[in-house]
Formats: C-alpha cells, sequence, structure tokens
C-alpha cells in the first residue's frame, strides 16, 4: 500500500480526493478533508507525508506544484528571499533562514514557505524542532492536525526533535478550543510519566505551561507543579524545559513557596543552564512586583556565583519593568563599576534598557558612554539597551546611527546583536528614516563569504524582520507592555535555538 501511496500522490484535486479516500479505508483519516480549502488539503498532505516519510523526503512530493507557484508568488516574499546566496549554508544560518521565511509567511503563503524551507535540503536537529513548531502554529486551527498527533507520536520515522516542535508549537492556538485542550492535557501528562524521548518531553513541558498559565491558584496542591518537578532531574533537556514551563505555568503569582522550591533546586545543582532557567521562572512568578523583586536583588547579587548574580538583575529588571526612577539606574551603574564577570556586565547594561523601555531620552547620556567602551560585552548590552528604550518612537536617527557604527564590530557576537537590534528597531518604529541603509547593510553581511556565520545570523533575523514591516504586519507594540515576559525570554534566549520560537509570540 505505501508503494502505492508514493506513487499514487499528487496535488491534482480528483488524484487527492481518491487518495485521502484510499486512505480512509486503512482508517488513518475521514472524509472531512474534502471540506477543507484547497490550501489546507495540501496541508494534510504534508503531513500524510510526516507519517509515511523521514524529515528529508516529506514535501519532496509537492516540490513540482510549488515551483510553479512560487514563481507567481508575493513579489516581496520572492524579493527577500532571493536578494541574498549563501553558497555554503550553515545549519546555524539555515535556522535563522526557517525563522526568517515563515515570518513572512505566517499570514500569507504558507506553500511558499513550504517550498522555501525545501530548499535548504537536510536539517539539523534543531532545524527540525523550529520546523515543526512553524508548521503546528500555521495549522493549530486545524482539528485533523490534533487527530494525527498521537499517530506521529508513535511513529518511529518522524524525528523527535519535529515531534517536539509540533507539540509545543499545538499551544499557540489549543487554549482557544475547549473541547481539544481538556483531551490533550490528559495526553500531554500521560506523556511526562512515560519513557518518550526528551526533546517531546520538552515540547509537552512548555506546551503544558502555556495551556495553564495562571490557572492554578495554588501552587503547593497543584499535581502538574510535582509532575514537572520530577522532570527536573531525569535529564537536561527535559529539565531545562520542566524549569521554564513552572515560570511560565505560575506567572504572576508571586508564591513564596514556589521561591522556597527554585532557590532549593537551585543550591542543588552546578549545571549553570540550570540554574539560569531557574531564576528566568522566578523573575515570571514575580513579574512587575518591584517589592520582592527588589528585596531578592539586594539579597542574592552579592553571591559570588556569577550565574546567581546575572539571575539578580533579570528579577531586578523584569520586577521594575516601566520604572522610570533614576534610582535603579544608579544601582545597576553602581555594581557595573565594581562587577568582574563579562556575562553580569552584558545583563546590567541590557536590563537598563529594559527598564527604560521606550524612555531613550531619559538614559540617553548614560548609554553614550558606552559606545566605545573596551569590553565588548558592554557593546553587546549597550545594543540591547540602545534598541529597548526606543520601542516604538518616531525619532529614531540617533539611535540607527550608534547600532549601524556597532554594526561594523570586529567581535562576531556584538555585530550580530547590532544587526539583531537593528531590525527590532526598525520594526516597532514608525518612521521609515534609515531603513533602505539598513536594509542594504544587512544584506551586504548576507553576502559577504568572509563574514562570520554567528553575524549573518542576525544579520537574517533582523532583516526578515524589517521585511514584515514592508508587509505592514505592524501592531505588536502594545503587546510588549502587556506580555513583557515574553520578550525578556526572547532577549535572552535567542541565539539559544530551541527558544527562539518564542520571538513569534511579539513579533505577530
Amino acid at each position: 500500500f505505501l508503494k502505492y501511496f508514493n506513487s499514487f500522490i499528487g496535488l491534482n484535486l480528483l488524484n487527492l480526493r481518491k487518495t485521502i479516500y484510499n486512505l480512509s479505508i486503512f482508517g488513518i483519516t475521514g472524509y472531512d478533508i474534502f471540506w477543507f480549502k484547497y490550501s489546507k488539503r495540501t496541508f494534510h498532505n504534508l503531513i500524510l507525508g510526516l507519517l509515511l516519510k523521514k524529515i528529508e523526503l516529506e514535501i519532496i512530493f509537492i516540490k513540482k506544484k510549488l515551483e510553479n507557484e512560487t514563481k507567481f508568488s508575493h513579489y516581496k516574499i520572492r524579493g527577500w528571499y532571493n536578494s541574498f546566496v549563501i553558497t555554503k549554508t550553515t545549519n546555524f544560518e539555515k535556522i535563522a533562514l526557517i525563522f526568517g521565511a515563515a515570518l513572512m509567511n505566517l499570514n500569507n503563503d504558507e506553500k511558499s514557505f513550504t517550498y522555501q524551507v525545501h530548499q535548504l535540503g537536510s536539517f539539523s536537529i534543531w532545524n527540525k524542532y523550529l520546523a515543526g513548531y512553524i508548521y503546528s502554529m500555521m495549522h493549530s486551527n486545524q482539528k485533523v492536525l490534533y487527530e494525527f498527533l498521537p499517530i506521529i507520536l508513535n511513529n518511529t520515522t518522524v524525528s523527535e526533535y519535529l515531534k517536539g516542535g509540533l507539540i509545543f508549537g499545538l499551544s499557540s492556538d489549543l487554549k482557544n478550543q475547549f473541547e481539544l485542550e481538556k483531551t490533550f492535557l490528559k495526553k500531554y501528562r500521560i506523556i511526562l510519566k512515560s519513557k518518550n524521548s526528551p526533546i517531546v518531553k520538552y515540547g509537552v513541558c512548555l506546551a503544558l505551561s502555556i495551556l495553564l498559565s495562571k490557572c492554578i491558584l495554588y501552587p503547593e496542591k497543584s499535581e502538574i507543579f510535582l509532575e514537572l518537578k520530577d522532570q527536573i532531574n531525569i535529564d537536561d533537556i527535559s529539565s531545562e524545559g520542566a524549569c521554564l514551563a513552572i515560570g511560565f505555568l505560575f506567572l504572576n503569582s508571586g508564591s513564596i513557596f514556589l521561591l522556597k522550591e527554585l532557590l532549593l533546586m537551585i543550591m542543588e545543582t552546578f549545571d549553570e543552564n540550570k540554574i539560569k532557567i531557574l531564576f528566568t521562572s522566578i523573575s515570571f512568578i514575580f513579574c512587575k512586583n518591584r517589592d520582592y523583586s527588589n528585596y531578592l536583588f539586594e539579597h542574592l547579587i552579592k553571591e559570588k556565583n556569577p550565574q546567581i548574580r546575572i539571575g539578580a538583575i533579570r528579577i531586578y529588571s523584569l520586577g521594575n519593568f516601566m520604572n522610570i526612577e533614576l534610582n535603579s539606574i544608579k544601582m545597576l551603574l553602581k555594581y557595573l563599576s565594581n562587577e568582574n564577570d563579562d556575562n553580569v556586565k552584558f545583563t546590567l547594561v541590557s536590563s537598563i534598557g529594559f527598564i527604560f523601555i521606550s524612555k531613550y531620552h531619559v538614559i540617553e547620556e548614560i548609554l553614550f558612554h558606552f559606545i566605545n567602551h573596551y569590553n565588548s560585552f558592554v557593546r553587546l548590552g549597550l545594543c540591547f539597551s540602545v534598541c529597548i528604550s526606543s520601542l516604538g518612537l518616531k525619532n529614531i536617527s540617533k539611535q540607527i546611527k550608534i547600532l549601524q557604527k556597532i554594526l561594523g564590530d570586529k567581535v562576531d557576537f556584538v555585530s550580530q546583536g547590532a544587526a539583531f537590534c537593528l531590525g527590532l528597531l526598525h520594526f516597532f518604529s514608525p518612521s521609515q528614516r534609515g531603513l533602505t541603509k539598513t536594509v542594504n547593510l544587512l544584506k551586504s553581511i548576507i553576502n559577504n563569504n568572509l563574514k562570520p556565520k554567528i553575524t549573518k545570523f542576525g544579520a537574517i533575523i533582523g532583516l526578515s524582520v524589517i521585511e514584515i514591516k514592508k508587509k505592514e504586519i505592524f501592531g505588536r507594540y502594545k503587546k510588549i507592555f502587556l506580555k513583557p515576559e515574553i520578550l525578556h525570554l526572547f532577549l535572552q534566549y535567542w541565539t539559544w535555538l530551541p527558544n527562539i520560537c518564542f520571538g513569534f509570540e511579539f513579533l505577530f
């Protein structure tokens, strides 16, 4: 039957209906697919490919049709994707291209996105995770995807990383489908207790926390909290998902019980990533809670472990979000002058902009002194601070000049940060001034084979963010103030590949 399926399948409407009829005989699908729009039927066919083929082959059967259709696709999409050529695309650059292609196609042309992904060739594990997340998010309003999910999870030919991304992506819309929500909560909890792959559990942890965020009043009586806690000591990947999920699950709760539990976990581990994520969860729990955040900062900032000091600053910045008192800057600058660790310095400088979001004029003179700073981590922090403190402002000519200057920095991760921040700055500004020059600079970086891949990663993402502004998909500025934790998380982990997915939350 599989050989017959492979040779018979096609995008001709009649053949498609015959194929689905044949599949229904084997109990794989039903007749309701006939009533879907044509593009949705195409995606349904793609899901069948996920079930029956490996990741490298799953979209080949629609290639010819897509090649013809994308010739007449929206000019800006085609213009963006063909505006630069990377002769030897690394996996690091591929994930940026997937992110950028998804940004421009989520509300426009899903077929074009599929074609662009196919052009990239083979995938790394995190490429598969991101692609799975995007496919799932694009079509999370279709019940057919939920029907197929159990089959996908049990299929050994499908990448485990693809499964994890698919599960996490479903949570972006599942909250609005109450019948499915109840069913999948049970399935998700069963997966946590099973022997499934760690990356699948990673996706389940995040999906559960987003579905149930702010729904649990008493953490100390929560069974889901205990189930997440059990995952923390099993393996590195699922434990990171569980640690982050606790923060989302109990967002703004201000729970002292959770604070004690998470601090105890921090004391018992030497894993730096786990410590970092646990502090991120604490910052979510006390988001916009100024009194507790200040108290925790004063007691944790003096610790010897730099990861704990970074955590203290994160708690302070999210707790004091939009607090424009100058005492906040004085306190951060005081610790900056005595700090020896580079990562802590970066966190201190970038936090100034986060606290004073859209208030660049208040901190302009302070930030000016960091432009030519000898420490590369301070210059990187300056990029984020200038960008965040200028979000939504109309007059950004000074900020653009600063970031364009840093774009030529000899240190790759500094120029990467400048490229990314230029994209965000233009996206959230109502002004078009300096946009053409920025686009040309970013394209020149992408086309330059001598530029490091780290810098290209930032340039591709920055350019894609600018391009969706050109498409007039503008208006997410207010969402930042409603959900500052998403921006806070994305800016912390945007180069940490599995969590780049959170960028879609405030860009769309």
